[in-house]
């Protein structure tokens, strides 16, 4: 693997659209932190927290493990930047904030 920059996201899934019920749906909200890669979104290497953390936002220490726990870190130098939204009006339950974490990052030099 090259040192190339990857751009890596870290999202708040407001919740389960599958679930029926609204309070089950938000109830299965999680974060999840994938990295972008050339390909189909489902190839991308990805780490999920626990619904039990779906209202803490993971730490820098949490986000670098999860990296490292896929194979990657920081580059040099990179900061997380954040963007916040509003969840889609499409959702069965109220709106609620969505929360979107970006940086850049490298492919360890020896994997995952």
């Amino acid at each position: 693997m090259s040192s190339t920059p990857l751009r890596v996201l870290l999202s708040r899934r407001c919740c389960d659209i599958l679930v029926l019920s609204r309070k089950a749906a938000s109830q299965r909200a999680r974060w999840r932190l994938f990295v972008v890669l050339p390909g189909p979104a489902d190839d991308w290497p990805a780490f999920e927290w626990p619904t039990s953390r779906r209202h803490m936002i993971p730490t820098p220490d949490e986000r670098a493990r999860a990296l490292a726990s896929l194979g990657y870190r920081l580059a040099p130098d990179a900061t997380w930047s954040w963007t916040e939204d509003e969840t889609p009006d499409y959702h069965d339950h109220p709106r609620a904030v969505s929360l979107l974490g970006s940086t850049v990052v490298v492919p360890l030099p020896d994997g995952a």
